[in-house]
Formats: C-alpha cells, structure tokens, sequence
C-alpha cells in the first residue's frame, strides 16, 4: 500500500499516538505501543505490511535498546547490594521458571512447550518496572534501588541465556547434535574471544574518548559510542551469538569510560525511542487467533506468569531481609514479562508448538497492566496473604528472613566475611602464583642445561633441578593450601554467625550436624524431583549448591568437635609440683571469696569471640 519510507514514517507516528495514549490513562507507554502496533500490522487493519520493513525495525530496536541497557548496566549500581541482589535474582528466576514449568504441566501442555513458557516467564522487565516504580507515590522508595540493581542481575543472566539459545542452534545445525558439549563449548568459545576483544578495546576505547573529550564535542562521543557497538555486533553475528548480546556488551564498555559520563544522559534519553522501535514491530508480529484455544492458553499463560513472578519474587525478597510490605511490593512490581522474553520468543518460536511471540506480546501488555494497578493496592494483597497463611508459617518464615539476612550482610561488602574472604583469597592467588612460577623456572633452567650441555652429567643435573624446583614450589602451594583452609573457615563462620562466635560447642555442633542432613537431603531429593517432573537431566546440576553448602556445615561441625575434644584433652592432664600448688591454692582462695572458678560439670566450654581457645 505504501513504500518502504512512508511506512516508516507511520510506524513512527502511530508509536507516538500509542505511546501518548497510554500516558494519558496512566499505564506505561510499552502497552500503547503493542496495542497499536497490534492494530496496524499486518494480522490486523493492514496499514504496515512490509515484512522487511518490521524485520528491520525489530533488529534495530532490540539492538539499540539493549546497548542502552548495556549503559545502564554498572556495576557500581549493584555493589551496594551486591550478594544480596545476585542471590534474589537468581531464586527468583529459578522460583519462577520452575512454579510456571509446573503449571504448565498441570494444563498439559508439551514438555517442551512447558520449559518455553517457563524461561519467559522467569524473566521480568526492565523497562516496564521502572514505569511502575516510578509512578506517583512510588518514587524514592528505599527498595527502589534493591529492584534496580537485581534487574541488573537478570539482564546480566538474560543476556546469557540468549547466548546459550544461539548456540543450541547452531551446534543443532552444524552437528545435529545436542548434547550438553555440543551446546556450551562454542558458546563459551564465543564468549573467550568476545571477552578477549572487550578487555582490549576496553583501553583502546578510554584512550580515544579521552581523545575526543579534549575536543569537547559531544557529538563526536555520541558517534564514538555508537561505533563501539557497531564493532561488537559484527563481531556477535560473525560469532553466531545474537546481535542483542554485542549491543549489551558495548553498553557496558562505554559507560565504564570516564569521560562518557558528559553524554550518558543524551543517549539514554533516546531509550524512550529505542524501546518504541522494538515493542511496536513485536505487536506488529502478533496473530490475533479468535479461537476459544488461543483465548485459553493466553488466559493460562497470564495467571501463570502473574502467580509465579508475584510468588518467586516477593518470597525471594523477603526471604532476604525486606520486610513483608516491601516485599509485596517487590513481587507486583516484578510481574512484567519483558524484552528479553521477546527476543527468546522470537528465537524459540520454531520449536514451540504453539504461537509463542503473539502470546508472549499478549501477556506482556496483561501482565504490565496489572503490575502498574496492583502496586497500589499492595496493603490489600499484604493483609490477604497474613490472613490466608498460617502464623505457624510466618514464624518460621521470619526466623529464615533474620538469618539469611545475617548470612548475606556478614558476605556483602562491609562485612566482617567479605574482607576477611578477599584477603584469604589473594594471599592464596599469589602464593599459588609464586608456586606456578618456581616450578616452571626450573623446568625451564632444566631445559637450558640440556640443549647447552652445560657438564658433562647434563641430563642428572637437570632431573637434579626439576626436582629442587618442585620441591621448593611445594612451600608456597603449602600456604596456598592454608589460606584456602582459611577461606573455608571463613565461608563456614558466615552460616553460624548468627548464634555468634561465642556460642556454645555442644549446641554449634548438633546445628551443624542438623544443617547438613537438611541440605545434603536436599541435594539428593532435586535429581529424582526434576526426573520426576520430565525436566532434562541437565538441571540435576542445581543440587550442587545445596549440595556444596552441606559440606561447608560439615566443615565447622569438625572443627567444632576437634576443638572440644582438644578442650578435654588438657582437662584430662592433671596439674603436678608447682602447677599443683598453685592449682590448690587458687582453690582455696576462690572457697574463700565464696566463687567457684570451676567451669559448671557437664557443659561444654565456650569459644572464645576471636576463636581462640576457649572463655
């Protein structure tokens, strides 16, 4: 109907239209933008129909959007809560992949079809919970920046999961394998090189806009930074990763440059318009199919992503030291399904049996429209679930939240863990360092002494050598070994912090002992659960962390218990001659004063705060 520019310039003026009529009735501009570009593509009224022209402003959008994500992406933004935002991030993805994976099946749908559903659904949006957060009533919130900085954290594991689709795709094509090999190893041969080009454009890119800063052109920066990204997305489609990934990359690269700070704001300005290209061709791409089964599975879709976000996400925050009212708040605020399930729709479709993009673009819009409402009735959800809930359960679930706050705060920077496990850590890099070192000088020397044939015994001295230089390297791998103890010491204190140092022996053991069981059952039960559930045998690698955990519990209760047999060891050696006499008269002196000195018979003594000895 039109050419190729015209429809352009209607796809640009109707995302104003969409985008202001959202505004206007207080919903984010996202939902505007799909509705209308819903209505004018191609399955609907017909304005657009250019397949090549929404193709093209598809990949521009999610490009140009992601590189704008990328500079957002800082990690000076997730250092406040660094652990704290890693852990909730990732429960959060795992709670809602796996209660939507689950829902799924209920309603029978495919198992592969089940896994789909449950990988969009786990992921939230960016820029559709900062239009909720930052609503009337909801700016400066303290948990605000919580939720910025583990958004952060799920781009940061979108963006390799998007890497991973790719190379499931291409190891499927080129080898028409798919075992666990034929996925990840030219996945992470992609990312070694990619790795390798962002460390050494790193300088190269500081050293040019530091250039360019003397000049103080703001647009040459804006040019510069967006040559960045050109260089990385030749080099992700080279690498057969997705564009998405090198604009992401390219993001970060730029906003760690300090004199990009000048012309941050002007190119995240334009995220507005990034964001339009995208979600406009996504609700171009959509179907609508006015069958009663599209109606169901859309319905199904919806309630599942809305009871699996608001469930991982609210129970993973208040598990973590948020209060209930901030974590409901949390859970609403994260039930947006978001770009980056867009794109995996948009990768995953040949696979799904159903129209995966039209219902993803479909419960995009739900889902954003009930986050931007229910905030604001978060006292209302907060009082139904404590009515709902046993207080039996809340009990226990808030004597859960103090301690794994207490866990996280003592391994989050500032903390008395975080330092300590830092410090541990390079004294034992740099002694293994000193090991690798003295080992392969006198592997070389040995070398030297052969080709030059220093003496006539040349091939004994250099066995002589090799043998030196090994044994010498075996002092510092001996310390090494030593600050690694040391780190696992640390790592064990953190989980029994919260009884503190000076708890009693006795009891710090029988916890011990009991967190192990809990956890190394655990461990055991998540095989036979996943199998149980058709889940691929891949996801058996989750039960190592309970599993690693277990034995960190182990660790301390041996320890604990090596102490106290140490402890009544030296009681079991009675005092003689001077010791005696002195022992006696302390005795005497302390019935006097009507004290007793003794420590009480039958209790365990007690760890001295610095883990010394005993009180």
């Amino acid at each position: 109907m039109f050419s190729s520019i015209a429809e352009i310039g209607i796809i640009i003026l109707f995302s104003l239209v969409g985008s202001a009529v959202a505004i206007k009735y207080k919903f984010p501009p996202v939902i505007g933008l799909l509705v209308i570009g819903a209505a004018i593509g191609p399955n609907a009224l017909g304005i657009v129909t250019n397949s090549e022209a929404i193709t093209l402003f598809s990949e521009i959008g999610s490009v140009l959007l992601l590189f704008t994500i990328g500079i957002e992406f800082s990690l000076a933004k997730i250092f406040k809560y660094s652990l704290r935002a890693i852990t909730v991030g990732v429960i959060k993805i795992g709670l809602a992949f796996l209660i939507a994976y689950l829902l799924s099946q209920a309603i029978n749908l495919p198992i592969l079809d089940s896994l789909i559903i449950g990988l969009l659904i786990a992921f939230s949006s960016t820029s559709i919970m900062m239009n909720v957060i930052n609503q009337q009533g909801f700016r400066g919130r303290e948990i605000n920046g919580f939720l910025t900085a583990e958004q952060i954290v799920e781009d940061a594991a979108s963006i390799l999961v998007l890497t991973a689709i790719a190379g499931f795709k291409n190891s499927e094509i080129t080898s028409g394998s798919t075992g666990i090999l034929s996925l990840f190893v030219p996945v992470a041969f992609s990312f070694a090189i990619i790795g390798v080009v962002y460390v050494v454009l790193e300088r190269v890119v500081k050293w040019f806009l530091g250039c360019l800063e003397c000049y103080d052109n703001n647009d040459a920066m804006i040019l510069a930074s967006l040559s960045v990204a050109a260089v990385f997305i030749f080099l992700s489609d080279m690498l057969g990763l997705p564009l998405s990934t090198g604009a992401f990359l390219a993001g970060s690269l730029v906003s760690s440059v300090d004199g990009f700070r000048k012309i941050e704001q002007s190119i995240i300005q334009f995220n507005a318009v990034f964001a339009a290209f995208f979600f406009f061709s996504i609700g171009m791409a959509f179907k609508l199919e006015p069958s009663l089964t599209f109606v169901l599975i859309l319905a199904a879709v919806c309630a599942m992503n809305i009871l699996a976000k608001f469930g991982a996400g609210s129970l993973s925050t208040y598990l973590f030291g948020f209060d209930s009212k901030n974590s409901i708040y949390a859970g609403l605020a994260l039930i947006p399904i978001g770009e980056f399930s867009l794109l995996m729709a948009g990768q995953l479709a040949p696979y799904a049996s159903l129209d995966i993009v039209s219902i993803t673009a479909c419960a995009v819009i739900i889902s954003a429209i009930v986050s931007s409402r229910m905030v604001y009735r978060e006292e209302m959800v907060e009082g139904a679930i404590v009515r709902f809930v046993p207080a039996g359960v809340l009990s226990s679930m808030k004597n859960i939240s103090s301690y794994a706050d207490t866990v996280i705060s003592y391994f989050e920077p500032g903390g008395q863990g975080f330092g300590d496990f830092i410090n541990h850590g390079k004294s034992m890099l740099n002694n293994m360092v000193i090991s690798m070192l003295v080992a392969g000088s006198a592997v070389v020397l040995a070398i030297i002494i052969d080709v030059r044939n220093i003496t006539s015994q040349d091939v004994l001295l250099s066995h002589y050598v090799i043998a030196g230089g090994f044994l010498l390297s075996l002092i510092p791998l001996f310390f090494a070994l030593r600050e690694a103890k040391n780190m696992l010491a640390v790592l064990a204190r953190g989980f029994v912090i919260d009884k503190g140092e000076g708890a009693q022996l006795d009891v710090r053991i029988e916890r011990d002992f009991g967190a192990f069981l809990l956890f190394f059952v655990i461990s055991a039960i998540i095989p036979v659960f996943f199998t149980a559930i058709s889940l691929p045998r891949q996801f058996n690698y989750v039960a190592l962390a309970p599993f690693a955990i277990s034995l960190i519990f182990l660790y301390d209760a041996s320890m604990s218990a090596s102490k106290v047999l140490r402890m009544r060891a030296r009681g079991h050696h009675e005092p003689r001659g001077l010791a005696a006499m002195h022992k006696r008269l302390k005795e005497k002196m302390g019935a006097k004063l009507g004290g007793n000195i003794e420590k009480s018979p039958g209790k365990l003594p007690q760890e001295r705060p610095d883990g010394k000895g005993e009180i």
